[in-house]
């Protein structure tokens, strides 16, 4: 009944952008995810609402379009800037159709832009670990350290990665 409702506000307002994501809401709760993608796709037509891009382009993933969700995030950044949702959702999109490289690249642009903020660096440091770059891997986790020597995330990181290498003297320490 709700969503008759919000179809009719829609109709009646379809100027109005929380009507569109009022609708899509329920699609998604109802997981009718191809009727929330096609309000959000036409809610994006009329407002190019980040907000909205970034919910559109969520369910685009989670339906593995990956194509369109990459779109989607390029749409947004030329609108945005560079932001970190961005980047790292691109990021997963990536390594899921094993674009490495893209994946990399992500990653890599955000730890140049904010070369102090660790999270960058423990991301980095695990997609070289990932890739079997060890070398690449360590050397990360030991800039990463020099900038927050606490970093509790990255000790549990860095810790697993010397494990999964059989460094288990390493690991201990």
């Amino acid at each position: 009944e709700a969503v008759n409702y919000a179809l009719s506000a829609v109709e009646i307002d379809p100027g109005n952008i929380w009507y569109y994501q009022h609708l899509a809401q329920l699609y998604r709760e109802l997981n009718e995810i191809d009727n929330a993608i096609a309000v959000y796709s036409k809610a994006m037509r009329l407002f190019k609402e980040p907000g909205i891009m970034f919910a559109l382009a969520a369910l685009l993933t989670f339906h593995e379009n990956y194509d369109d969700a990459i779109e989607i995030y390029n749409d947004l950044e030329n609108i945005i800037g560079i932001d970190e949702r961005i980047s790292i959702s691109r990021q997963h999109i990536y390594m899921q159709q094993g674009q490495f490289e893209r994946a990399y690249h992500e990653v890599k642009k955000l730890t140049e832009l904010f070369p102090e903020e660790p999270r960058y660096l423990g991301i980095l440091a695990e997609l070289y670990a990932a890739l079997d770059m060890t070398g690449e891997a360590l050397i990360t986790y030991h800039k990463l350290f020099q900038i927050d020597p606490e970093n509790g995330m990255a000790q549990l990181s860095v810790d697993e990665f010397l494990i999964n290498q059989g460094k288990f003297d390493d690991a201990y320490n």
